[in-house]
């Protein structure tokens, strides 16, 4: 779970990096490749696309408004994961889902 947050996040930090780039050229009022741009949009579209994903599948029912909420997020479950061990985890959502031995 660790790796996939982080390659998500830094999918997603590295395209906005991109896209920022593009946008400070803009700001100064120099030339842009137009294609380009609209390429590093999709790429962080599908970046972000692929954070909220991750978070639905990992974290159901979460929520945030900004980058802030999202890095609390993101570290609770990571800090979640070192303390409990990624393979522990899966075992207690396991347990926690397996339904109850029948008794005779």
């Amino acid at each position: 779970m660790t790796t996939m947050w982080s390659s998500a996040i830094t999918s997603l930090d590295d395209s906005l990096a991109l896209l920022g780039e593009s946008l400070g050229k803009l700001n100064a009022a120099q030339s842009v490749d137009l294609a380009e741009v609209i390429e590093q949009i999709r790429l962080a579209a599908q970046s972000a696309r692929n954070v909220r994903y991750l978070a639905a599948s990992e974290l159901p029912g979460a929520a945030w408004q900004n980058r802030e909420e999202l890095d609390a997020l993101v570290a609770e479950e990571l800090n979640k994961t070192a303390e409990t061990g990624p393979l522990d985890g899966i075992a207690v959502e396991t347990a926690a889902r397996a339904p109850e031995p029948a008794h005779f």
